[in-house]
């Protein structure tokens, strides 16, 4: 055995995964202490005939014409094929790499062959993209089905006009309906923006001395309509002096209305509402309360994920809107919390900024 060949078989014991040479004949010359743990194959036997019964049968047609490709053509292939393991009978998804060896004229003496079994850590991974992959599928359903809702009222309401456009009760009933759905669609494709915005770094925050109680006001006068219309009894209690904060008025309004439209839709009518403002150390808490259906222990951690959706709610809704707002609280340097004891026990959101030390 010349000192070249030593040397590769040195390397080779110590490799955790399977090395293999086989002769131009299709002989097996040598493997490594891993390879004849999984096959048992040992040397000198003919190895498509031995190597092929450990393969998959749904992956042995593949294989064969992959191996007889390459020796026809004298090319290196990769293929990804399970075997059988002779230790246990498990199959094990690898990766196969072949490599001809040439002599100094250019013909092929031999292949060297290895095998690289997935890792836990790579089988999670691609774990991960199928369900991510199975998720946005299934986000892309939700969107055409949220965006059916809207669409149906307005197209009965234009039927409607062009049957009875000259009767003016008809014209206006028609007129805030399709008020409301646009509204509603605008609504969902705001949510959709803003998240494409947010996983693109493109999402607008301007900071500037922002009064907190100013940005609660706004955002319960943005909300009033829907908490009147299902008769919920809301309340807001904040502090005399000022509470400011190093923010976006606008974006922190944006996730103040999630909270209280979610909480307006998840309680049944004639609930309880409440709003509050206070310090909290160094920074200033808003927490929104409602006596409505409560989140599940199970949901509770997955409430801020995109594209996740309560049951039981008034109206469309992509689950969008609180990923979005905990996206906000992040880029303000505050958070987003949800807290609930269960179902029926109603939840509470609680968004924390820091406050505003110094006005220079």
């Amino acid at each position: 055995m010349y000192d070249g060949e030593k040397c590769f078989q040195r390397l080779a014991r110590v490799v955790a995964e399977p090395v293999w040479v086989v002769s131009a004949d299709g002989h097996l010359v040598y493997g490594n202490p891993r390879w004849h743990a999984l096959t048992a194959i040992t040397e000198g036997q003919s190895f498509p005939p031995a190597f092929l019964t450990l393969v998959h049968p749904d992956d042995r047609q593949q294989w064969v014409l992959t191996w007889q490709n390459a020796v026809r053509t004298h090319s290196p292939y990769a293929i990804e094929r399970r075997v059988r393991s002779a230790q246990n009978g498990a199959y094990l998804c690898q990766m196969e790499r072949a490599q001809p060896v040439a002599d100094s004229q250019g013909h092929v003496v031999e292949w060297v062959l290895t095998a690289t079994t997935s890792s836990d850590e790579n089988e999670h991974l691609i774990a991960g993209l199928r369900h991510s992959l199975a998720s946005k599928g299934e986000a892309l359903i939700k969107v055409a089905h949220e965006m059916r809702g809207p669409l149906a009222p307005i197209a009965s309401a234009i039927k409607l006009l062009e049957r009875r456009g000259s009767d003016p009760v008809c014209v206006e009933d028609a007129r805030a309906l399709i008020g409301r759905q646009v509204t509603q669609l605008a609504r969902l494709v705001e949510d959709l923006l803003d998240l494409g915005r947010l996983g693109h770094h493109q999402f607008a925050v301007r900071k500037e001395p922002t009064d907190l109680r100013q940005v609660v006001a706004a955002a319960v006068e943005t909300v009033q309509p829907i908490v009147t219309a299902r008769c919920h009894h809301l309340t807001t209690t904040a502090p005399a002096q000022t509470a400011i904060t190093n923010g976006d008025a606008g974006r922190l309004t944006q996730v103040l209305v999630n909270l209280l439209i979610n909480a307006a839709k998840f309680t049944e009518p004639g609930g309880r509402i409440s709003v509050s403002l206070e310090p909290v150390g160094a920074a200033f808490a808003v927490k929104v309360r409602d006596t409505g259906i409560g989140i599940s222990k199970e949901m509770l951690p997955r409430i801020f994920d995109e594209y996740v959706c309560l049951e039981r709610g008034v109206g469309p809704g992509l689950g969008l809107g609180l990923a979005v707002a905990a996206e906000i609280a992040q880029l303000h340097d505050g958070t987003l919390t949800a807290h609930s004891q269960g179902v029926g026990t109603g939840s509470e959101f609680v968004l924390t900024v820091p406050a505003l030390r110094s006005l220079s």
